[in-house]
């Protein structure tokens, strides 16, 4: 159900295109997408969203075997599996195993219960976000922790509705 909300969504935005008046808002912002002009495709392939597909197959040792693919991630030749709870994965796009990144912990660049993932892919850098302790940890492109920082807001307003 996920992948078929992505996949709406996605043709939403390809459909619209945001008008004059909304330029520089779609600048600002990002894309101003227009429902009252979107059309009904009563039909969708996927050979009309992609050129081609392939599947990977990816390496399962012991460090590495997967429970659950929660989020999945690519940037430049790596592949980032967040599996919740559990951990951040790397794999090569051939699918080999490379490193678990972070581990389960309450140390610097540890994280309780690993929750979703963001990556900047212009400053090669992912963050974490850690559910438990509201915590966001920021790795280098190659799983090296630089960082950490709290998020304030969620215990604000965990604290005024408590």
């Amino acid at each position: 159900m996920r992948i078929l909300t992505m996949l709406m969504a996605l043709m939403l935005g390809l459909l619209t295109v945001p008008g004059e008046e909304n330029s520089s808002l779609a600048k600002k912002n990002g894309y101003v997408i227009n429902l009252d002009r979107a059309e009904k495709l009563e039909k969708m392939t996927y050979s009309s969203l992609f050129s081609k597909a392939g599947i990977i197959v990816l390496e399962d040792t012991d460090e590495s075997l997967l429970g659950k693919v929660d989020k999945l991630e690519v940037c430049d030749n790596n592949l980032y599996v967040l599996e919740k709870g559990r951990g951040l994965f790397l794999f090569n796009k051939q699918g080999k195993f490379i490193k678990m990144i972070g581990r389960q912990g309450k140390g610097p660049g540890e994280y309780i219960d690993p929750d979703d993932i963001s990556i900047d892919r212009e400053n090669k850098k992912i963050y974490v976000l850690d559910s438990q302790t509201q915590n966001v940890l920021k790795y280098s492109g190659n799983g090296t922790f630089e960082s950490s920082f709290k998020l304030e807001i969620f215990l604000t307003f965990f604290k005024i509705y408590t």
